[in-house]
């Protein structure tokens, strides 16, 4: 026979304590709503993923007040780009913006703690079970608890229980590329700069520096490179020794733990139902070319939350919140799409490179644009002033 406490009363529940839900809990509580989360955690824990933020997601992380979350990690100052053929590409990021390198453990205690100082509770170890509507908002079922809301919010990532409980519609991808994540161990000290290289099978492999010794590691490829190669470690060892650039940086994985998702792609054709929205990763996501996930997390709370402060009431912001996320999607994926064309191109990726290593500004212009400092059109219209003063 199951066991819950008596039932609990929340204006706002959020399902998941990740980057999303805490930032939206934190967010709620300095407008004076008081919000409760639920998490499946018995506490927070360093998931195995990418922990890179991007110079947009440092911006709204400053927008909100949030700065001393960020105290002590590693300021990135742009990207190395190599190309299949052996172009290296070095760029810095415009206007003296910078990314960051994450101890995701770290700065979600963070972001735990100061949600807690704000008069918000935390509800760990608690596995949501099920979901009621009913006319004044949901009874939330976990494992421990029975909780009423008015307001529901799921930020419990890619595959988010709240979207299959509540049948939110998904588009999931056709393709079936698969993301492969790790830690390796460096040679020697690496400047402050990420890393993106692109393999001749049109895999590709993003390179967080997080400590002088360690980086996060994360490589897109398909199924078949890794049926190939025999399992997921042996597909990263064998592009660590093939790879020159990779070789002459890291030591190959021993005992390391390493980790695949799949799909890496999905976009939710529904993010709002009444009164239950989708926030972060559960809100759609794509190729995780440059740091998308935690970006995704932050900004999405807080155009949730701005939403919310904005608005005349509550339903109307989340109508709001839902137009801006479908959009601010759309770009994304288009963005997306068009870099993937270049990816699997070869002749594309060694033209492309040669040209960028035409003109610094040109180079920083197209970090911008990978690094969400710029939107496609904003670039555009520099990429013409660019050509028109310098002439590459």
């Amino acid at each position: 026979m199951d066991f819950y406490e008596e039932n609990k009363e929340a204006e706002f529940l959020i399902i998941g304590a990740g980057p999303a839900g805490l930032i939206v809990g934190i967010q709620l509580a300095k407008l004076g709503i008081k919000a409760q989360i639920v998490d499946r955690n018995k506490q927070q824990v360093r998931p195995l993923c990418g922990e890179y933020l991007s110079p947009e997601g440092v911006n709204y992380i400053k927008r909100m007040g949030l700065d001393d979350c960020l105290d002590g990690f590693n300021h990135l100052l742009g990207m190395t780009i190599f190309s299949a053929g052996g172009i290296k590409v070095c760029t810095s990021f415009p206007e003296n913006s910078y990314g960051l390198s994450l101890n995701r453990e770290t700065f979600q205690t963070r972001l735990s703690k100061k949600f807690e100082s704000l008069g918000g509770i935390i509800h760990y170890d608690n596995n949501l079970k099920d979901i009621l509507t009913h006319d004044n908002g949901f009874k939330v079922i976990t494992s421990k608890l029975k909780i009423n809301t008015k307001y529901l919010i799921g930020a419990d990532g890619r595959t988010s229980k709240v979207a299959r409980i509540l049948q939110f519609k998904t588009d999931l991808p056709g393709h079936k590329k698969v993301a492969i994540h790790c830690y390796l161990k460096s040679k020697k000290p690496l400047p402050p700069h990420g890393q993106m290289h692109i393999l001749p099978n049109g895999s590709y492999v993003g390179i967080n520096p997080i400590v002088q010794e360690e980086v996060n590691f994360s490589m897109v490829t398909d199924q078949q490179a890794i049926k190939a190669a025999g399992s997921p470690r042996e597909l990263v060892n064998f592009w660590l020794r093939e790879s020159s650039f990779l070789s002459d940086q890291f030591y190959p994985l021993t005992m390391e733990e390493i980790k695949t998702v799949v799909p890496i792609t999905r976009k939710s054709a529904e993010i709002r139902k009444g009164n239950a929205v989708l926030i972060g990763d559960a809100s759609g996501f794509i190729d995780p070319l440059t740091g998308e996930g935690i970006t995704t997390a932050v900004k999405t709370a807080f155009m949730l939350c701005e939403e919310i402060e904005n608005g005349a009431n509550v339903k109307e912001a989340l109508l709001r919140y839902e137009y801006r996320r479908i959009n601010d999607f759309i770009q994304k994926e288009r963005l997306n799409k068009a870099f993937q064309k270049l990816i699997y191109s070869k002749f594309g990726c060694e033209v492309l490179g040669l040209t960028l290593n035409l003109s610094k500004r040109l180079r920083n212009t197209f970090i911008g644009v990978i690094g969400n400092v710029y939107t496609p059109n904003e670039a555009l219209r520099l990429l013409v002033k660019l050509y028109l003063t310098e002439r590459f």
